[in-house]
């Protein structure tokens, strides 16, 4: 049981680690995409690369709210997992120490 619950709370983290790497990738392209703008319509033109700005914003605001919660997660479920494999095995050598 400790290796599956282990494993499945480990997801959690991996999930915290890639979705702000996710949300980046928008961001750099994002910001391609702005630039790119910038670079053939000019600075004349600021509601295109509003546009491509507000984008980043978002790919970069949708990898920190996935991650977030994930990291949260991962950590609460650790740590009781960890309580509960303590408590057992405190359990166990209780039971050791009593027998003869």
């Amino acid at each position: 049981m400790n290796a599956t619950s282990q494993t499945r709370i480990n997801y959690l983290s991996v999930i915290g680690v890639c979705t702000p790497m996710i949300g980046l990738t928008g961001t750099v392209t994002g910001m391609m995409g702005a630039f790119e703008n910038l670079g053939s319509s000019g600075i004349g033109d600021p509601s295109g690369l509003a546009a491509a700005i507000g984008e980043v914003l978002i790919a970069t605001a949708s990898g920190l709210f996935s991650a977030i919660p994930a990291f949260m997660f991962f950590y609460v479920l650790r740590n009781k997992l960890q309580a509960a494999m303590h408590a057992l095995q405190e359990e166990v050598m209780a039971l050791f120490r009593k027998m003869p």
